[in-house]
């Protein structure tokens, strides 16, 4: 099962405000839930549901090296979850 924050990207996120496919909603949440700290997860959720004060809050609170891995996850979780969307 996955931990709390990284459900909230499949149930609040990504299917709410993107018209992204189940299964790569699915594995961004998996991979989320590996990769990165509730924190980050946070971040993300409230970069994908336009939530500037929450972003900014979230910003101020986290480390450089956080931060950056919750970037470079963004870059990359995409094409790696759309790959395996095009495997199926």
């Amino acid at each position: 099962m996955q931990p709390r924050c990284a459900q909230s990207i499949s149930s609040t996120a990504l299917r709410a405000h993107t018209n992204t496919p189940e299964a790569v909603v699915d594995c961004f949440s998996e991979l989320a839930a590996e990769e990165l700290s509730d924190r980050s997860i946070a971040l993300l959720i409230a970069s994908m549901k336009d939530e500037d004060e929450t972003m900014r809050a979230l910003r101020e609170t986290m480390p450089v090296a956080e931060l950056t891995q919750a970037g470079m996850f963004m870059v990359s979780a995409g094409s790696r979850c759309g790959a395996a969307e095009d495997m199926d």
